[in-house]
């Protein structure tokens, strides 16, 4: 289970071998052993694994005048480096939820659910989950408690991709359904979910497509970074609610499901949810953002890029919502 896990069949035959072998042991001991397991192979197979998420962290805060202020940041890294290392113990400790008999309703809470429930009985509804933590478990969480669900799903590196896949197709009695960013007609698929009475769920770091599209530029952290409006412009043409959500895990193999209040289609959506996202990093609450090595993508746009593609608002045409 090396640190960035991959989904082989050979892996997935040896997990649930692990998962029938333990599921006896209460929720604690079943996740601390899975957890050693774990944090043994990857300092085994990767050995300067820890050092290098350590100093990635350190350089991501590094960037953010707001953040160094207003954070401890030696336990931020501590908490980052931790869950990095551990990462595949979270996607074999959650598919143990499908064969370990009332596992899920042991580990795992959900705090605003309501809100997600009130938002889909009015119209439609975008879930914008941050990565913080394990983040691919909204997915199951939703789709087995609250409502089917339509993720879209990075297509640039390919093995998170199976595994985001492997954890969907592993929650139990799920409706779930993927989209890959940079696909064709990606915009429209996620507007008849909508229309269907799915929740689309995005990550709202991430593009839409694959090359250059238009940024908006926004304050955050003491910096300025340039957000992929995707997620704006969905909003926008299906006058659909945006509810930004994230996991937290308040104890070793425990989560929670955390959604925040909606926020409607408007020229200023994508400023309330990296407000959200920037006010959950100062608070310590959620450490493992998982964005921290990857910055870059938000501060910097590649020189290539036409200028004219980084904007300071949104253009009209992304603003006027499409209605219900």
């Amino acid at each position: 289970m090396p640190g960035e896990w991959s989904a082989s069949e050979q892996d997935r035959s040896a997990y649930h071998t692990v998962i029938r072998t333990l599921g006896y042991l209460p929720p604690d001991q079943l996740f601390d052993t899975l957890r050693t397991l774990c944090l043994n192979e990857t300092l085994l197979l990767q050995p300067q694994r820890a050092a290098l998420i350590d100093q990635a962290a350190r350089r991501g805060i590094a960037e953010f005048p707001d953040f160094l202020a207003a954070m401890d940041v030696e336990a931020f890294v501590a908490a980052h480096t931790q869950f990095k290392l551990t990462r595949g113990v979270h996607w074999v400790y959650t598919t143990a939820c499908k064969s370990v008999p009332d596992l899920a309703d042991q580990i795992v809470a959900y705090e605003g659910r309501e809100k997600v429930q009130r938002a889909l009985a009015a119209g439609p509804v975008i879930l914008a989950a941050f990565h913080f933590g394990p983040s691919e478990f909204l997915v199951g969480g939703v789709a087995s408690r609250v409502a089917p669900v339509t993720v879209v799903v990075s297509d640039q590196e390919r093995r998170p991709t199976r595994a985001n896949r492997w954890v969907m197709r592993s929650a139990a009695s799920a409706d779930i359904e993927s989209v890959q960013n940079g696909s064709i007609g990606v915009l429209l698929r996620c507007l008849r979910a909508l229309r269907a009475g799915r929740a689309v769920m995005i990550f709202p770091e991430l593009s839409f497509s694959t090359g250059p599209e238009p940024r908006l530029a926004l304050s955050f952290g003491g910096r300025t970074i340039n957000v992929p409006i995707g997620i704006g412009v969905l909003a926008a043409k299906s006058g659909a609610t945006v509810l930004p959500c994230h996991v937290e895990s308040p104890a070793p193999g425990r989560y929670r499901y955390v959604f925040g209040d909606p926020i409607g289609p408007g020229p200023g959506l994508l400023a309330e949810l990296f407000g959200y996202c920037e006010a959950l990093i100062k608070s310590g609450l959620a450490p493992e953002w998982e964005f921290w090595p990857h910055v870059d993508r938000l501060l910097h746009v590649p020189p290539d890029w036409p200028d004219h593609l980084v904007m300071d608002s949104l253009p009209a045409q992304y603003v006027k919502s499409g209605g219900r």
